[in-house]
């Protein structure tokens, strides 16, 4: 009997068949080279596309064989190391490029070809186990391989890298620095086997750091040389002093990016090179050849200096085969294809420009190379949806393109996405099964689901195709999943074997030795591949675990030394040598490099905690941690015994790190006096973000007649929220008080500590505010802060007196201790709790300059725009359209196209994505969707900025207070008319009608040179009214037949476009409106009359009220207005007040409403007309009688500003009042006498 098929391999097979039919039917989907491939450039590109790299690099090597035109051998070397993707390749492309050089004169006649080619050959040797000659490349090229370190120092901001150092003055070995987190002196270091020095090898962490490198250089002549640079971030070098190279590009790195043609004067010279601000890590390269691009042979010679060196720049550009291309006016198809492709390999695409995605983007242009740009556009970029796009852009063009499907498939099972990758990976199968690429890729998909022996399987095949090494990978992989050790061992070491530069390779293999015990063969493997590592000093360091384990401690220190004369400032290697000598009773030593350790890493709050119970210190601010004792506590009680409960302590600590690090640590204790205030307690929250923060010693007891209960109860829960579009990074974990009762005091603690610093780079803000609805007695505030990283204190609310600082051990503490706060009584429509309980901000700001300088950073290369978007924009805006028409037409179409989605995930709290993303994913927050209209308004001609607002109901912005945290929202500011502001997240709204939480607030303008502060206010919006008209016809039974007209402008027309999106819901509101007042009310038919943007919105419906006029006889009457306002039930029952009444918006209400009377009857009393007029608040009541049966009754109450002061609320109430009385006043009737009466 047939067993049915695994649901995945089920879902596998008719993956490949619809793939197969799909690749027969696509008229490139052969295997077969194109009729028009007829040039060695397509065949290659052919070959590679199709997944044949063996015949791609074979089509280079024929090709390149003949060439004579160094840009094009320059392009193909590059070409020829992307090819290399596994080790059975390196033999036959170090036999082609050893066969280059001798067999083609232009690479000789070329000394920058040549060192492109040796720098490729020293690569190749070193993969082929021959690490002599892999340095004679290095040495025959003229790389300088020992230098003189000299760092971290702090670049957590762009302008930081431009602060002068005195390093850049003068070289003194003996001298020390302050530096990014402790003192730094200069060290010796050496270029790796690749002739570069990276950071990341020695430190391991090189964001937001910066080095100097130094060395001399013997010039033996007079003359002009040839300095060869390769780097990643912003990079200066100087020679005796003077700066010969500056550069403030990130990008990626490569051997030779640029050169200095620089003249020296003979002798020794002081190379002096600063390098930080990498995102990518810090990597640079140095060679200095003769003017003929030859190595140079140095003397000896006397050190210059700045003085009398006469060094000078003659010209510095990039490598010579890229720099022809980039000045040219015009370059052609096969330039622009050849200077987007070099600018992609060599890393230089930087972060800023983005060089290869716009010439790829201009080569996409021309259809018949449209899949090649689309392919390569999908590589440069760093952003999964780009990538995911440009590879499909290539799918569609090309539907025989292989790579573009494995790059597509790898991204979406990256992702999660695993059935859209089996079905990519069964198209590129179906496409060329021979290939490689789709079966490595679909191993790694089976290990990603867990099914491993069908990886194995796949393996296999590999191997039967003849693709060894990448089927010994897979199968190593799933061996050591699979805890069988020994045998992936044996794989590692055929793989080593093959390609002995593998450094992933060598840490799987040692770990493999590591599980199956052998430490003597996990040592012989490290120390037998030492020379091709000789600076990566974790390597040493797990070199040295071995050590100790196999021979003991003793055995492993000159291990860790070694590794320490690389990294000295690595905590890691402290620690591990603390421990060393401990061990072997040196404890003098041992604490030494512990407090070594701690100064390296003082951000590592476990390595803190554990030096500080070696070493029995303590921090700064213990001695300020004197909470009350069980005396104070009943003392103090004792005065506010009546209240329902008081909070005795109220203790918040912040010590911040070098690094941004800081921890938190708080205390409450509440002494419980009532039953109503349990439930306010019964439960503690703490906020942290998973990421970053981490919680220690949490302690939540209650104590009751002297019996102490601790609580075991926790669980945590996300604050994000779908319904309404949120999503945060951020959790509550909720801690469940044991029983409390009347008497039950609570002492609730805990201690966060956050790494959030490093991804704010450098930036810290916080606050904390003091007080709550009870009784606080005494609240303690201590900060800490290194001395080297200053700190802002601002107090609100507090009398600056109350603030004390010292100084302690490098430290800056401040402490304020506050006096006893009365509880805060809750008010309706008070203002924001920032505006009236007392605070303290913390900022590392000093000014705003500071603050735009900052978020400034964030935003650069964000206001950009790609094709599609323009595209898009170019079919919807007209040229000849008036400026205003077409800010309605950019405006409508980001806030409809793009759905707000409120992030705050990582940095997404402050960092707005892209114009391009934001574009391409339909969604995005605030700051997002500002970023793409002032990128649109831009492209248009509009001067378009972000601007950071606080809304209306957060209160104010103190301006005293430079501090981002005070911001809540983004609007986009344009420089038309007298300045204009658009909420891009305001659906159903023109650009009129900004929302009143956005309106008359002053807004933080990040310019692209400047900032400013401007009001968001003006004439320019409409403003808020509305106004109801009801024509009423009442019966004889006292019922009326109605129809009423409601009209609404400005922000009151963006809540009746969302009501009547959907009719039957609004005329449901509208029923339930009127029945709460007039019960059995019917609804008739709604009809919109308008209801376009920046237009009013009217619409109208009609209205049965059974019973509106209460008769008696002969006589009736009515109120005279339908339904009431409600001014005073909601604003102004309360007495008295606390606090300002906080306003939505200054708004105009109307009320018109004519009243037929039936034949028979007649008017005989209306209301008196009465204004009332005060400042900021006016209401005008009117009635007139038209004519015998009709009676027109209005009403205009009207709000000019968004406050009421708590000192005009008597006069308020008194408007209020006013309100409410002639809203409910009656219009009498009398029945008219009939014709017999009158007689």
């Amino acid at each position: 009997m047939n067993k049915p098929l695994p649901r995945y391999t089920a879902a596998l097979v008719l993956c490949s068949l619809l793939a197969l039919l799909w690749a027969r039917l696509s008229p490139a989907g052969t295997l077969h080279t194109p009729a028009d491939a007829d040039t060695p450039e397509r065949r290659y590109f052919h070959s590679k596309s199709i997944d044949d790299y063996e015949t791609a690099l074979r089509a280079l090597y024929r090709w390149s064989r003949d060439l004579r035109d160094p840009l094009a051998l320059t392009v193909n070397i590059f070409r020829m190391e992307e090819l290399l993707r596994s080790p059975e390749m390196n033999r036959e492309a170090l036999e082609f490029a050893e066969t280059l050089e001798k067999e083609n004169p232009a690479v000789r006649a070329h000394p920058d070809v040549q060192a492109r080619l040796d720098h490729l050959r020293n690569l190749l040797y070193l993969r082929a186990n021959k690490p002599a000659q892999a340095a004679a490349m290095l040495s025959r090229r003229g790389y300088l391989k020992s230098f003189m370190l000299l760092g971290p120092f702090a670049n957590d901001r762009p302008h930081d890298f431009d602060i002068p150092r005195s390093p850049e003055k003068d070289y003194d070995p003996a001298l020390t620095f302050t530096g990014r987190h402790y003192t730094v002196s200069w060290v010796p270091g050496e270029t790796n086997s690749r002739g570069e020095i990276d950071i990341g090898e020695i430190e391991g962490d090189a964001a937001h750091a910066l080095y100097y490198f130094t060395t001399l250089f013997n010039a033996p002549s007079d003359g002009t040389y040839i300095i060869h640079l390769g780097k990643t971030g912003y990079t200066d070098l100087y020679i005796d002093g003077v700066r010969v190279f500056s550069n403030r590009l990130r990008h990626g790195y490569c051997a030779d990016q640029y050169r200095a043609e620089v003249y020296l004067p003979a002798g020794a010279r002081r190379f002096m090179l600063k390098s930080g601000g990498a995102s990518q890590g810090i990597r640079v390269s140095l060679r200095v050849t003769d003017s003929r691009g030859e190595a140079v042979k140095q003397v000896s010679g006397k050190s210059g200096n700045a003085a009398n060196a006469g060094v000078k720049t003659v010209s510095v550009s990039r490598f010579p085969a890229l720099e022809g291309l980039v000045w040219k006016k015009a370059l052609s198809d096969s330039e622009a294809r050849a200077a987007a492709y070099l600018l992609y390999r060599s890393g230089l695409n930087s972060e800023e420009r983005q060089e290869a995605v716009r010439l790829f983007l201009k080569t996409m242009e021309n259809p018949e190379w449209r899949s090649y740009s689309a392919y390569y556009l999908g590589m440069v970029e760093n952003q999964e949806d780009k990538r995911l796009h440009y590879f499909n852009l290539c799918r569609g063009s090309a539907p025989g393109n292989v790579e573009c499907r494995l790059r597509m498939a790898r991204l979406r099972r990256a992702s999660g996405f695993y059935y859209e990758a089996y079905g990519l990976i069964a198209e590129a199968r179906a496409l060329n099964p021979s290939a490689p690429g789709w079966a490595l890729e679909l191993a790694e998909l089976h290990i990603s689901r867990g099914w491993r022996h069908e990886a194995i399987k796949t393996a296999n095949q590999l191997s039967a195709n003849g693709f060894h090494s990448s089927a010994g990978e897979v199968r190593a992989r799933v061996l050591f999943l699979d805890g069988r050790y020994g045998a992936a061992l044996d794989e590692y070491r055929s793989l080593l074997a093959a390609d002995p530069f593998n450094r992933p390779w060598l840490v799987s293999a040692v770990e493999c030795c590591e599980k199956t015990g052998n430490t003597a063969s996990a040592l012989s493997l490290l120390e037998s591949h030492r020379s091709f590592f000789p600076r990566d000093a974790r390597l040493l360091t797990t070199l040295a675990r071995l050590k100790k384990a196999a021979d003991g401690e003793r055995a492993a220190i000159p291990y860790v030394a070694a590794a320490m004369r690389i990294s000295p400032y690595n905590r890691n290697l402290c620690l591990l040598m603390s421990t060393l000598y401990r061990a072997v009773g040196n404890n003098d030593l041992g604490l030494h490099y512990l407090r070594e350790a701690h100064r390296y890493d003082p951000g590592d709050f476990s390595l803190k905690q554990y030096y500080e119970t070696i070493t029995g210190t303590s921090t700064e601010v213990d001695p300020l941690l004197n909470p009350p004792n069980d005396g104070e506590i009943s003392r103090q009680s004792l005065c506010y015994a009546h209240e329902p409960a008081i909070v005795l302590l109220d203790q918040y600590v912040v010590r911040l790190h070098h690094d941004g690090s800081h921890e938190r640590w708080v205390r409450k204790i509440i002494k419980i006096h009532n039953e109503s205030a349990i439930e306010d307690f019964n439960r503690q929250y703490i906020v942290l973000n998973p990421a970053t923060d981490r919680i220690e010693n949490i302690r939540l007891a209650v104590i009751t007649d002297g019996s102490t209960v601790e609580s075991s109860s926790a669980y945590t829960r996300s604050l994000s929220d779908p319904e309404s579009r949120l999503y945060y990074d951020l959790q509550v974990k909720i801690i469940a008080a044991p029983p409390i009762r009347r008497g039950s005091v609570i002492d609730f603690s805990y201690r966060l500590k956050s790494n959030e610093g490093r991804l704010y780079r450098g930036y810290f803000g916080h606050s904390f505010t003091a007080g709550s609805e009870y009784r606080t007695i005494r609240t303690a505030v201590i900060v800490s802060s290194p001395s080297s990283k200053p700190l802002r204190c601002h107090l609100r609310g507090i009398d600056k007196k109350l603030l004390r600082k010292r100084r302690v051990e490098g430290r800056n503490v401040y402490y304020i201790e506050i006096p006893a706060l009365a509880p805060f009584a809750k008010e309706p429509l008070m203002p924001h709790h920032s505006e009236i309980r007392p605070s303290v901000v913390l900022s590392s700001h000093s000014d705003w300059g500071s603050v735009y300088r900052w978020y400034e950073g964030l935003l650069r290369d964000k206001v950009v725009l790609d094709a599609g978007i323009k595209k898009k924009l170019s079919a919807l805006i007209d040229e000849k359209d008036p400026p205003e028409e077409k800010l309605k037409k950019i405006f409508i179409f980001v806030s409809t196209e793009i759905r707000y989605v409120g992030f705050e995930l990582g940095l997404g709290g402050l960092e707005p994505r892209s114009a391009d993303v934001t574009f391409r994913s339909g969604m995005g927050d605030c700051k997002d969707m500002s970023v793409l209209l002032a990128a649109c308004l831009r492209e248009y001609g509009f001067k378009a900025s972000v601007a950071l607002v606080r809304t209306r109901d957060r209160g104010p912005v103190d301006r005293s207070i430079p501090w981002l945290g005070q911001f809540n929202h983004a609007l986009c500011y344009v420089d038309y008319g007298k300045g204009v502001f658009f909420d891009a997240t305001a659906k159903l709204t023109g650009i009129r009608e900004l929302p009143p939480g956005d309106r008359d607030i002053e807004a933080f303008v990040v310019g692209e040179n400047s900032h400013s502060f401007i009001n968001t206010g003006g004439s320019f919006y409409l403003d808020h009214r509305e106004t109801a008209v009801t024509e009423v016809q009442l019966d004889e039974r006292g019922g009326a037949l109605c129809r009423r007209t409601i009209i609404k402008e400005g922000h009151y027309a963006q809540g009746a476009r969302y009501e009547l999106l959907n009719r039957q819901e609004k005329l449901d509101t509208i029923s339930a409106y009127w029945n709460d007042r007039y019960t059995g009310a019917a609804i008739g038919a709604l009809t919109v009359i308008s209801g376009d943007v920046d237009r009013p919105v009217s619409y109208t419906y009609g209205l049965t009220i059974p019973s509106l006029v209460d008769f008696q006889e002969n006589h009736g009457s009515f109120r005279s207005f339908l339904i009431p306002s409600e001014y005073y039930k909601t604003m102004a029952m309360m007495k008295q007040r606390g606090n300002d009444i906080v306003m939505n918006s200054p708004s105009t209400s109307i009320v018109e409403i004519r009243y037929r009377i039936p034949e028979n009857w007649r008017v005989v009393r209306v209301p008196p007309g009465e204004t009332r007029s005060y400042p900021g608040f006016s209401a005008r009541f009117s009635y007139t009688v038209k004519s015998a049966t009709l009676l027109e009754v209005r009403s205009e109450i009207s709000f000019t500003g968004y406050r009421v002061g708590r000192d005009d609320y008597g006069r308020f109430r008194e408007f209020a009042r006013f309100i409410h009385r002639k809203e409910n006043e009656r219009i009498v009737l009398d029945r008219a006498p009939g014709p017999e009466e009158r007689r």
